[in-house]
């Protein structure tokens, strides 16, 4: 069967999407023929989309200008797709390319996406002008209209589609992320109290709360003499006009592309024994399927669509927002305290094999496109 895959990525590259996108290819491509359907803007057309908003004196803004440049472009490959036999589209984080596009008649469209335009205002999106809000909205708005089945990865993208642009829960399906990393997970043992590893990994210092993990980190030396943590951060570098103890240690960005680094990631994650990222405004980061798939007990905010991959007080903690690095210091200690660190890692893998992995995922999915055949 072939599926019409929509997307604004080259479907091979595993940056984009936090590498979601090369991840559902590589998976689709396992009982299905793809189709791509890759439509991304060259130079010349974002310096062509930039030059007549401005001439325009800003009454174009990108939705509008979108419709003539995307639409266009995407309405001649689906027109293609259908010649060669695609029935059914996936479009993946491309509400833009949907909410302009003009679905051929007796096709099916399953849209996924992390979160709806209304939740990433003022969480993600700041500054916003009326206008845009209106008009993004309203693309988001025809994206889930033309939307036969609608696949979203928690619970809280799900809550906001329906309450606020008044999507039939009936064709909405969450469905969790899985990891995009090798599986060499090996059973976790007890924890060597001399060298506790704990992992960070994120790329946005101030959102993911770098802050807060480098203080809890050494909150835990200062409050505990039993246990010695280190705090390992893949994604950023070692700000320059900034000092750090020891146990602070900066792996710097690491591309899933380069095969050295890809193995040094999951290097990280395999010998690492507990993973802390006090996300302030999160949808669904991939790195919480990628830290249960290594049995690592998550700490972390509740916030976004995060606790649809953490049980609170089986596999992690979700704090809440405007906790100190102390009060993640004091969750983690509970833990180890309460002997409840085996337990928790073990049940963190569970989950993964359960829930947060991309069979499951992928099983859910061949029932979707299996209900339009």
């Amino acid at each position: 069967m072939k599926i019409g895959f929509i997307s604004e990525f080259d479907l091979e590259d595993k940056k984009a999407w936090s590498g979601t996108i090369s991840f559902l290819s590589e998976t689709l491509s396992k009982d299905y023929d793809l189709y791509p359907i890759v439509v991304k803007d060259s130079a010349v057309q974002t310096f062509f989309k930039k030059f007549i908003k401005f001439i325009s004196l800003k009454r174009w803004n990108y939705t509008m200008i979108d419709k003539f440049v995307y639409g266009i472009k995407v309405n001649n490959r689906l027109k293609q797709a259908v010649k060669s036999g695609v029935k059914v589209f996936f479009a993946p984080a491309a509400s833009c390319l949907l909410g302009n596009a003009s679905i051929p008649d007796g096709c099916k469209v399953i849209y996924l996406s992390d979160a709806t335009y209304h939740l990433m205002l003022d969480y993600y999106f700041f500054g916003v002008s009326e206008n845009d809000k209106k008009c993004f909205n309203k693309s988001e708005q025809d994206a889930l209209n033309k939307a036969t089945d609608i696949i979203y990865s928690s619970d809280w993208a799900k809550k906001d589609a329906v309450s606020y642009y008044g999507v039939n829960e009936d064709k909405i399906h969450v469905l969790p992320f899985g990891g995009n990393l090798r599986d060499e997970y090996y059973p976790k043992k007890e924890l060597d109290k001399e060298n506790i590893k704990i992992l960070f990994v994120g790329v946005d210092w101030e959102r993911k709360g770098t802050d807060i993990a480098i203080d809890c980190v050494n909150k835990l030396n200062q409050l505990e003499t039993d246990f010695h943590f280190e705090l390992n951060i893949i994604g950023l570098e070692k700000p320059k006009d900034r000092s750090f103890g020891d146990n602070i240690h900066f792996i710097g960005r690491l591309n899933k592309n380069n095969t050295d680094e890809f193995e040094k990631m999951i290097e990280y994650y395999r010998e690492s024994d507990i993973f802390l990222l006090p996300t302030k405004a999160e949808c669904s980061a991939i790195v919480f399927s990628e830290a249960a798939m290594y049995g690592l007990p998550i700490f972390t905010h509740n916030t976004g669509g995060v606790m649809s991959y953490v049980d609170d007080g089986k596999t992690g903690h979700g704090l809440e927002l405007g906790a100190t690095g102390e009060d993640f210091a004091n969750a983690i200690l509970q833990m180890l305290n309460n002997g409840q660190y085996l337990e928790w890692s073990l049940n963190a893998r569970k989950k993964y094999e359960s829930e947060l992995n991309w069979e499951k995922w992928f099983a859910d999915f061949k029932g979707i496109v299996g209900s339009h055949i």
